[in-house]
């Protein structure tokens, strides 16, 4: 403004002079905890606020259960993160990360009705020169994808189905490297269902149809060869599907179309399965 030196970001007015807004952040409301005149979360060196509205790259479940786009902080970082409708979000693996998830979910289900899980984990990688340790200038940041061995058994519920977290093979730097890892994600998927609460008694199955029939275990096991699904039940398993410290978990559940984030207290977020493998920064 004339005089004033003020600068017009849209939302509001920025007095540089003293590093506030003269009036509150129109989207106060969702970050109770800074305040409402701040600029950057006071943070001016490394955010940046082009609109005078909230910063972050996040997005909250609407009343439906469906992401919904809440704000940028129009940083090009690649992150995406999920209210887990308490207003603490939780942060979703890199888009390559997801989509190698997504290839092997979806291989492992396109070849009809099956118990066993398959899974892996998604760490960070810190390789280093060896010969240049003490300049961290020349390290490489990277994330890998690492599989664990499937889950082998044809039963449902018996113990030999789920998946462990033993890994096929562990990352191995080149010849003059070493490296640091950080376990970032685990994760595995449910094929048929949901996890089931008996190992003994009755299973559910949908016919092509959409009919549903109750049968023996071992009608069962007979009919997972055939064309039917278990209806098991939504959800993580309770008390065995969470992240490991800071690690997250990710449970995916094709068949529903859901896929839950869970830390290690088993507080988590649910989502669509395909909103979750294919959502990028940038999208609204």
């Amino acid at each position: 403004m004339v005089n004033l030196r003020w600068y017009d970001y849209g939302e509001r007015l920025y007095d540089p002079q003293i590093g506030r807004w003269h009036v509150l952040d129109p989207m106060a409301s969702l970050r109770s905890w800074v305040s409402p005149y701040s600029y950057c979360q006071n943070n001016p060196i490394s955010r940046v606020d082009p609109t005078g509205a909230l910063d972050g790259d996040y997005w909250k479940l609407g009343t439906d259960g469906n992401p919904v786009f809440d704000h940028t902080d129009n940083i090009n970082d690649g992150k995406i993160y999920n209210d887990r409708g308490d207003g603490n979000y939780l942060l979703l693996p890199q888009y390559s990360d997801r989509q190698y998830i997504k290839g092997r979910v979806d291989a492992h289900t396109s070849s009809g009705p099956t118990f066993n899980e398959i899974g892996g984990q998604i760490t960070k990688i810190t390789e280093y020169d060896l010969a240049n340790m003490a300049d961290p200038s020349k390290d490489a940041v990277f994330t890998k994808n690492l599989d664990y061995v499937d889950g082998s058994d044809f039963l449902p519920n018996s113990p030999d189905a789920d998946i462990t977290n033993n890994l096929v093979s562990d990352y191995t730097s080149p010849s003059g490297k070493g490296n640091s890892q950080e376990l970032l994600y685990t994760w595995h998927d449910h094929p048929t269902g949901g996890y089931f609460e008996s190992p003994t008694g009755s299973y559910k199955f949908t016919n092509p149809d959409g009919s549903v029939r109750t049968m023996a275990r071992g009608t069962a096991e007979t009919a997972m060869k055939g064309s039917f699904y278990v209806v098991g039940n939504k959800g993580p398993t309770p008390g065995k599907d969470k992240g490991q410290g800071s690690a997250l978990e990710i449970t995916i559940e094709p068949r529903f179309n859901q896929v839950h984030l869970i830390n290690s207290s088993e507080q988590k977020v649910t989502m669509p399965s395909n909103w979750f493998f294919n959502v990028k920064e940038g999208d609204r």
